[in-house]
């Protein structure tokens, strides 16, 4: 437990602050949970900084393998792309939802490209669980904490998307909204804690254990 400090810390830190600005009225309005409000602007930036940090660790090959790192920093690319609503910049609908491919109005270079982009990151994030699930399961088993933080961004994500969902069926109301951007910020951190505590940390608590 010692060795997550740092993940049980900041999910409370983060649990109590959801508490404080959802129940107190006034505290932060609407306009810093929109798109280009301050919760979207914070989740870029640590998403940009994780992306920075692959591209770092792929040149440093005491880290693991360049490689790898190199295909993680191009999903961070793409996850970037998606937070920071880049498909709007060409067209109103989002390249993530299958039924965009059928739509004339969006421009055909544009779905085949989408769809090569989304197509490689597929076929990446497939490589990654055939190569690093069974370590990554076990790891999380015996509480290591780069595991523990990665566990974190996949459930803190999972949910943002479940509340994204609540908002397109039951319309928008601004404490969905706001619990959603608050999710998709703290998995973006959560992300930046499993990179730093496994590149920099994993190998030395590994070592401790074998000692």
């Amino acid at each position: 437990m010692k060795s997550n400090a740092l993940n049980l810390s900041a999910l409370l830190t983060l649990i109590i602050a959801f508490g404080i600005m959802l129940s107190t009225s006034g505290l932060l309005s609407l306009d810093a949970f929109r798109d280009s409000g301050a919760a979207s602007f914070i989740g870029i930036g640590l998403i940009s900084l994780g992306l920075g940090m692959c591209l770092f660790l792929a040149i440093d090959r005491r880290r693991g393998s360049p490689l790898d790192w190199l295909m993680l920093a191009f999903v961070y690319l793409v996850y970037l792309m998606r937070e920071a609503d880049f498909h709007k910049a060409f067209s109103g609908e989002s390249l993530t939802k299958l039924d965009t491919y059928s739509m004339l109005e969006v421009p055909l270079e544009l779905r085949i490209t989408a769809a090569i982009v989304l197509l490689c990151m597929t076929g990446i994030l497939i490589y990654f669980l055939l190569r690093y699930s069974r370590s990554i399961f076990s790891s999380i088993a015996r509480g290591e904490n780069w595991a523990i933080a990665l566990l974190l961004w996949f459930l803190l994500l999972l949910c943002s998307q479940i509340f994204d969902r609540s908002i397109s069926t039951s319309g928008t109301h601004w404490k969905l909204t706001a619990v959603e951007e608050l999710l998709e910020v703290s998995a973006a951190l959560f992300a930046v804690f499993a990179i730093v505590q496994f590149a920099f940390f994993g190998r030395i608590t590994q070592n401790t254990r074998t000692l």
